[in-house]
């Protein structure tokens, strides 16, 4: 079919050149050998290793500190040396001239000389990780000790060597972490557990001579082939690339399983979360790195300069990577594995369809959203009690109380349970006062103020009905008034407002009537409580410095529990009402642990909250386009290019891939298409997919040129409007003003109508029609057509290949929209509003 194709179009493709390879650039210079510096100093502190003996080997710029140990060769350190301080070199050289300079960062200040441990066994190793209690990679063995700035190996003194490539990956793994601590231009230092520079560590440890061409691991590759295989693992343990961000390490894809996967998929009964997380993060970073001889390596370069500078984040790499999206990226990237995977294992069998789906999502996968819950009850201590102290202030006194007492029979620490014991003390105190107070009301038949449903009531006390089980609180029974209600709860009524109307009784508890007044944070406060060394200091000392954080925290901790509680919208508000918290409290309560905690959930839920949002909304406001419905399942579709948002209706990439293979190369900078100034514009190489799916009978009426800017070089002069497509490549396509071709599972064909003269900057009228058996494309008085054979219904799709401007001035499409056409379009519009959160 390709081969057809190219011959039909006569068109070749051109190789693109490539940059020198870094193992051909020069040697750093060699820095002058310094005397003792503040690594040193700090090994004479260090909890283990100024327990050992080490010896020193200069070998600028590295300083090398090796163990020394009984048995070992004399000159075991100098040999040592002598074999992987070339080998770290030539890394030393592909981070500095292949990634740092592109991206023109700079080394921090003291930092050049690179620092290498080297331990004599793999028990020492382990020694020296309980000590400073460090976790390390677990396929790597090896460290990187922050406070030192040092690299952290080891090489057995005697005994069984370790394999040499081994060794090099080890020591090469190490020193690109050390090379991201001595570039990073972020605040603070870098997560070496994030995915980015994980894999940017692992996949540059390369084995081999040259370090710039790097060494695929077979056995992850094989691993990864078979999770491809099956749903289950496929979740499991591959992620798109909206989830390697969003997951962003190893330790939190447990978190993210729990709140993504499928109904139909949980619960997930796998055991390599985290190893399969760090395995596509080494392969990733390969495939970005050497594919098709490194064609995604500038975009790759750049995006990691944005990781090195603290901006390594998922619409920053998909910037980096344009006009290539996402969908693009993932499908070539398993091709990839597909192919080096064959290559490696010739006679292991492959389903390829299969895998080429292992990074669907949702209903493209054949599966239903999750079930996501807003769970609190792995609450911290500190949590739990800042949560009681809100309700205490919110009229949950019920269950701020239930709260005080368990937290009172957990094993806290001692400041925190005493903590714990002065806020119940305050509150039996309060609730004794306030008990008594409502007593004497309902003795008096007295006039209660309170406020139902934000309005204001006053009404007679008949009762107060103590809870014995409780020994304080009760329900308050009141005269028939205004608000309907005659019942309430003691804890529900607002405790300031009682507070401000009970008077001094001269007891030494009278201090705990000013409760409510420091827990709302009244201004009187600090004016009417004495700062005395008893409960009333105690309570104004926390009202100035501890009441303020606790409540923050459980304001926000109400706010999440409100929303676990929150059902499935049946309204628009009601979805946007909650959308509006989930974006609230990502703001708002972003430094707090437990919002980072159920961050995953909290966007899980804002997912099926806009599902259910958008499954409100009218086929018309799906589109972009101004929507006209005919009759039957027809409709028009109308494209002024007056509104950025007709663009919604498309997704970008350069498809369909086939044709590229027929086109001639051209180095004109690609401009996507955009509306501007009333036209849809674009240049270089670029194209636009529609969202929905419309059957024949169809047509299409559009107002098509090219602008006269002149480009340097020869010009080169492509537009298809391609319909009737399955997104597999099968298709009929207007190329230009006079050409059709169709391409489909069993033909491929071409027509081409009588040449005229084109005028560039003029606009022409076209229009495609399919009538169910043939399509056909007018232009300047002529037509031409070709059969439609099996192409009935589909997508549409805009490709340029230009270098001078095309514009489009008016596109208006009719049809009969096929049923597909909403999924898609639902589906889209989550993505968006998600991408604002």
């Amino acid at each position: 079919m390709r081969l057809r194709l190219a011959s039909l179009l006569a068109r070749s493709a051109c190789a693109c050149g490539l940059a020198a390879p870094l193992a051909a650039l020069p040697r750093p210079p060699q820095a002058e050998p310094v005397g003792e510096d503040e690594l040193e100093r700090g090994l004479r502190a260090h909890p283990y290793l100024a327990k050992i003996q080490l010896e020193r080997v200069e070998r600028a710029p590295f300083l090398f500190l090796v163990q020394r140990a009984t048995g070992a060769s004399p000159t075991r350190a100098a040999d040592y040396v002598e074999k992987v301080a070339p080998a770290l070199a030539g890394t030393l050289r592909v981070f500095e001239q292949g990634i740092a300079a592109p991206n023109g960062l700079a080394r921090r200040a003291g930092s050049e000389r690179f620092g290498v441990l080297v331990l004599s066994s793999m028990g020492e190793f382990e020694k020296y990780l309980r000590a400073t209690k460090s976790t390390w990679h677990p396929d790597a063995a090896v460290g990187y000790d922050r406070a030192l700035g040092a690299c952290v190996l080891f090489d057995p003194a005697t005994g069984e060597q370790r394999p040499w490539p081994e060794r090099v990956r080890s020591a090469r793994h190490a020193l690109v972490h050390a090379c991201q601590v001595t570039w990073y231009a972020g605040e603070g230092a870098p997560r070496f557990e994030n995915w980015v520079l994980e894999g940017m560590a692992e996949g540059l440890a390369s084995t081999l001579a040259d370090p710039a061409v790097l060494r695929i691991d077979f056995n992850s590759l094989r691993w990864l082939v078979a999770d491809t295989q099956a749903p289950p693992s496929s979740f499991a343990h591959l992620r798109t690339i909206g989830e390697l961000f969003q997951v962003g390490e190893a330790a939190k894809v447990d978190a993210y399983l729990r709140a993504q996967t499928p109904r139909e998929l949980a619960p997930l009964r796998v055991t390599q979360n985290p190893q399969a997380f760090l395995r596509q993060a080494t392969l990733f970073f390969a495939f970005l790195w050497s594919e098709e001889n490194g064609r995604h390596r500038p975009a790759l370069v750049a995006f990691l300069g944005d990781a090195l500078r603290g901006l390594g984040t998922a619409p920053k790499f998909l910037e980096r990577f344009q006009p290539t999206g996402a969908a693009e990226l993932e499908n070539a990237f398993l091709a990839w594995a597909l192919r080096e995977h064959k290559n490696a294992f010739p006679l292991e069998r492959v389903d390829a369809e299969k895998a080429m789906q292992a990074l669907l999502r949702g209903e493209a996968a054949g599966f239903s959203s999750p079930l996501p819950e807003l769970d609190l009850s792995d609450a911290a201590p500190e949590e739990r009690l800042a949560l009681a102290i809100y309700e205490l202030t919110a009229g949950a006194e019920a269950e701020a109380v239930r709260t005080l007492d368990a937290l009172a029979k957990a094993e806290l620490e001692p400041e925190l349970h005493e903590r714990v014991e002065r806020e119940r003390r305050r509150l039996a105190c309060w609730r004794e006062l306030r008990d008594a107070y409502l007593a004497e009301l309902a003795a008096s038949k007295g006039t209660l103020s309170f406020v139902h449903e934000g309005k204001s009531y006053q009404a007679r006390v008949l009762s107060f009905c103590l809870d014995p089980a409780a020994g304080a609180g009760g329900d308050v029974v009141l005269e028939k008034n205004r608000s309907g209600q005659e019942r309430f709860a003691a804890g529900a009524l607002d405790a300031l407002a009682l507070a401000q109307e009970m008077r001094p009784q001269g007891t030494e508890t009278d201090w705990a009537r000013l409760v409510p007044y420091a827990l709302r944070g009244d201004a009187r406060t600090k004016r009417l409580l004495k700062d005395d060394q008893g409960e009333s200091g105690a309570l104004l000392r926390d009202a100035l410095e501890d009441y303020p954080a606790r409540l923050r925290l459980g304001q926000v901790l109400a706010r999440l529990q409100a929303l676990a509680k929150a059902p499935t919208p049946r309204e628009r508000n009601a979805a946007e009402a909650l959308l509006a918290e989930v974006r609230a409290l990502r703001v708002e309560g972003a430094d707090f642990e437990a919002v980072q905690r159920l961050e995953p959930v909290l966007l899980a839920k804002a997912r099926s909250w806009l599902e259910a949002e958008v499954a409100l909304l009218a086929p018309e406001e799906l589109f972009g386009a101004k929507f006209e419905k005919l009759a039957g399942e027809r409709v028009c579709l109308s494209y002024s290019f007056d509104d950025p948002r007709e663009l919604d209706d498309f997704s970008t990439g350069l498809y369909p891939g086939l044709v590229a293979e027929t086109l001639p190369a051209i180095t004109t900078a690609d401009e996507p298409f955009r509306v501007e100034g009333g036209e849809l514009v674009a240049l270089g190489k670029v194209g636009l997919h529609t969202r929905f799916e419309l059957g024949a009978p169809l047509s299409v009426h559009y107002r098509m040129g090219y602008n006269d800017t002149q480009a340097p070089g020869d010009a080169a002069l492509f537009f298809y409007l391609g319909l009737a497509d399955d997104r597999a490549e099968h298709f009929v396509a207007g190329i230009n003003f006079r050409t059709l071709l169709i391409v489909d599972s069993d033909k491929i064909d071409q027509v081409s109508g009588k040449q005229f003269p084109l005028e560039l900057g003029a606009v022409y009228d076209l229009e495609m029609r399919h009538d169910g058996a043939k399509v056909f494309l007018h232009c300047q008085d002529q037509e031409v057509s070709v059969a439609a054979g099996g192409r009935k219904g589909g997508a549409l799709f805009l490709r340029a290949h230009t270098t001078h401007p095309v514009r489009l001035t008016e596109l208006v499409i009719e049809g009969n929209l096929l049923p597909a056409s909403f999924p898609l379009l639902r589906r889209a519009r989550v993505e968006r509003e998600l991408a604002r959160f």
